[in-house]
């Protein structure tokens, strides 16, 4: 059973978040510059009118758009905040018309069209109002079609290759994560449909997919932002379960008693420490070494974040906006690594 070793070491060190390597900038581009074609939808200026043009194709159809509270932070700067006059062809699905303004499917939680409630399967017709509304956690929107599937009993994860970093300290948090450098598109939506998992990425374009069902676009680019922001997305702090799962392989740690491990300990680390846990999928040893007491403080200060709001918003690069509910009336409803004890 093979030893982990800290980079540079001859002797392991103790539990502490390596470090990984740069990866390649994510797919996500930014926004398309207003008024350029996105299939069979084009954003007009603002500026424009959503009266008939002279010599416009009657293939083309006019409808005004809205965007509600954090769907804001997917938009152009130029677009955030007001309503949009699309031009969009004949046929267009509302699907199809949020996506191409850079909001993918599963951010979306009510699409009203006319004040009425729609699937995005409804196409829309000239002159047609829509307004489209983020998840709501708190509000009672029973009498309206949600369109997001219902919760995952269970938060399970899978993250794109971009994500190694959050992987980590999701793991480190308790919640069943998987994630490796190599894996391909098409390989995360069979995990996520197949096991259940939220996909979480950092690629728009992948959560636009038709068969994503349970998916977050995470807004946030530093270790810390990213972590905030998923704990506060899905109100997972209440469900921290610290050092319960293996950084490097997601395995849930068994308990040892020293003499099984024994063999596999260094001198020292034999010497000054009595508790012991092993991942059973790769062999990894863990316990309480010379990082826990930092890692201990960065679990602690995150459940301090989730009984203090005002915290956590200072960490979210999402700032958080009073929730606006639809108006309708719509009745259409082998290593080894140190491991800490239990905080």
């Amino acid at each position: 059973m093979p030893i982990w070793q800290r980079p540079g070491r001859s002797l392991p060190g103790s539990w502490y978040l390596p470090t990984q390597a740069p990866l390649a900038r994510s797919r996500a581009g930014g926004q398309r510059r207003r008024g350029a074609h996105h299939g069979s939808v084009t954003c007009l200026d603002r500026d424009r009118t959503g009266l008939e043009a002279p010599g416009r194709p009657l293939s083309r159809m006019r409808v005004e758009v809205r965007c509600y509270d954090e769907l804001n932070d997917l938009l152009a700067p130029s677009r955030r905040g007001g309503e949009l006059t699309v031009e969009v062809a004949v046929g267009t699905t509302v699907k199809d018309l949020v996506e191409s303004l850079g909001v993918p499917h599963t951010e979306i939680d009510v699409i009203l069209v006319n004040g009425e409630s729609v699937e995005f399967t409804r196409q829309v017709s000239d002159g047609d109002r829509v307004s489209v509304y983020p998840v709501f956690e708190a509000l009672d929107v029973t009498p309206i079609t949600r369109l997001r599937p219902a919760p995952l009993r269970q938060p399970r994860f899978v993250l794109d290759v971009h994500l190694g970093r959050l992987a980590r300290y999701l793991r480190l948090l308790g919640f069943d994560t998987l994630w490796s450098n190599d894996t391909s598109d098409e390989q995360l939506v069979a995990l996520s449909l197949g096991e259940g998992r939220i996909l979480l990425t950092r690629d728009r374009g992948l959560l636009k997919r038709r068969a994503v069902t349970h998916g977050y676009l995470v807004r946030g680019t530093s270790r810390r932002a990213q972590i905030v922001e998923v704990l506060r997305r899905f109100d997972l702090f209440g469900a921290i379960d610290a050092f319960s799962r293996c950084l490097v392989c997601n395995g849930l740690l068994e308990r040892m008693a020293k003499s099984e491990v024994d063999p596999l300990l260094p001198p020292r680390t034999r010497r000054d420490y009595q508790e012991f846990w092993r991942c059973p999928d790769c062999g990894r040893v863990y316990w309480p070494g010379s990082h826990f007491d930092r890692l201990s403080a960065v679990v602690d200060d995150l459940r301090r974040q989730g009984q203090d709001p005002a915290s956590m918003r200072r960490d979210s690069p999402c700032q958080p906006a009073t929730r606006s509910k639809p108006n309708t009336t719509s009745r259409r409803s082998g290593t080894t690594r140190s491991r800490p004890s239990r905080p």
